[in-house]
């Protein structure tokens, strides 16, 4: 499914090699002193962000320290740790809001390959296990500028679609947890005469080296639905001008930690159907009370709002203004979320299974 990225090795240090020469890696060496590193992740052409993933071997039975060059580079609960780079857990025992800039781990005996990452970054590797596991067809979408096949699925048949799609930029891995979610309580939901089209990586390119994918130069995925530079996005609008699509759903994360950015939220997308927004919104906060990360109604950015306006270039901005669409939700899933309601895989996995059943008790996909 991938074609390689040549990198070279970035660190060897004693016994221990610290290397970004894998799937979504992404980290520079700024200096080494015995046990402890400074690091900064790269930005590739983007504007700074701060995502970053890293492997360290042969730090078994040792404590090192990791920190960056910056703070607010490692979030509340520590780094996202990884043996096998799909499933993860936190460095950190607490949620503490301190601007951290770094961590400190001590290796297992048996800990000859780790992995670490600014959050539980959602992998291909994912993708691969949850199509193996729920013998689903993966097709390809599109070939990237770089000639990758993108992956996608579908889930059902008929004339009507509902796209649902997440990382247009790169590194917002939490929505694509979500995307797995809808999709797993979708498989398990008979609704005639719709085909529900999954795309869980449209920048793929950036999502396989290990971009951050935000702003990039000339503009990202998610600022690209004027221009069309990137094979994915045109796929993407040929599907809302060529067929029968009545809604999308489209995931992100916010920026990496702090105010709005810790809570899961809505950009309403069109104040003329406000009540069919209320109407989920409330579905979703019900449904998301007995289980998986919390959604609580009260931090969507209204339409007109904020950076939520109709002059962008983005998808919610161009499915409103070019298609014929009833509905379009583009939603927002924190990294690290607060300590009463924490980002983990499961919790995630669960809200993407709440706002399928909450559009679909809303109406979401009735016509």
């Amino acid at each position: 499914m991938y074609l390689p990225r040549h990198i070279i090795n970035i660190g060897r240090f004693v016994t221990m090699e610290i290397t970004k020469d894998f799937l979504c890696g992404n980290i520079e060496i700024v200096k080494q002193d015995g046990d402890e590193f400074l690091l900064q992740p790269e930005t590739r052409g983007d504007t700074g962000y701060f995502y970053w993933m890293f492997r360290i071997d042969g730090a078994q039975g040792r404590k090192v320290t990791f920190k960056f060059t910056t703070p607010d580079r490692v979030g509340f609960p520590g780094a996202a740790v990884s043996r096998n780079m799909t499933d993860w857990s936190w460095t950190g025992t607490k949620f503490t809001y301190d601007g951290k800039d770094g961590f400190t781990y001590d290796f297992a005996p048996d800990e000859t390959s780790v992995y670490f990452s600014q959050h539980m970054v959602y992998t291909p590797l994912n993708f691969e296990r949850f199509v193996k596991n729920n013998g689903i067809e993966a097709k390809t979408f599109c070939k990237t500028r770089k000639k990758r096949d993108v992956p996608y699925f579908t889930v059902g048949n008929g004339e009507r679609k509902v796209l649902v799609t997440s990382r247009q930029h790169a590194c917002e891995s939490t929505g694509t947890y979500a995307v797995q979610g809808f999709a797993e309580e979708c498989m398990k939901t008979a609704l005639p005469g719709i085909e529900f089209i999954f795309v869980p990586f449209v920048d793929y390119d950036g999502v396989c080296d290990g971009d951050a994918g935000k702003n990039r130069s000339p503009h990202d995925h998610n600022r690209d639905y004027e221009e069309g530079i990137y094979p994915e996005i045109r796929k993407i609008k040929s599907i809302a001008e060529t067929q029968d699509l009545i809604t999308n759903f489209d995931f992100h994360a916010p920026y990496h930690c702090g105010d709005i950015n810790d809570c899961t939220y809505f950009m309403r997308c069109d104040h003329e159907k406000g009540g069919i927004y209320d109407k989920f919104s409330s579905e979703l906060v019900r449904l998301t009370s007995e289980n998986g990360f919390r959604y609580y109604g009260i931090h969507d950015i209204a339409y007109g709002a904020k950076w939520n306006e109709d002059n962008m270039p983005n998808m919610i901005s161009y499915m409103m203004k070019h298609t014929e669409k009833k509905y379009t939700f583009c939603m927002e899933i924190p990294f690290f979320g607060l300590p009463d309601n924490y980002f983990d895989q499961s919790r995630a996995f669960e809200l993407g299974r709440r706002v399928f059943k909450a559009a679909l008790s809303s109406g979401v996909f009735d016509r």
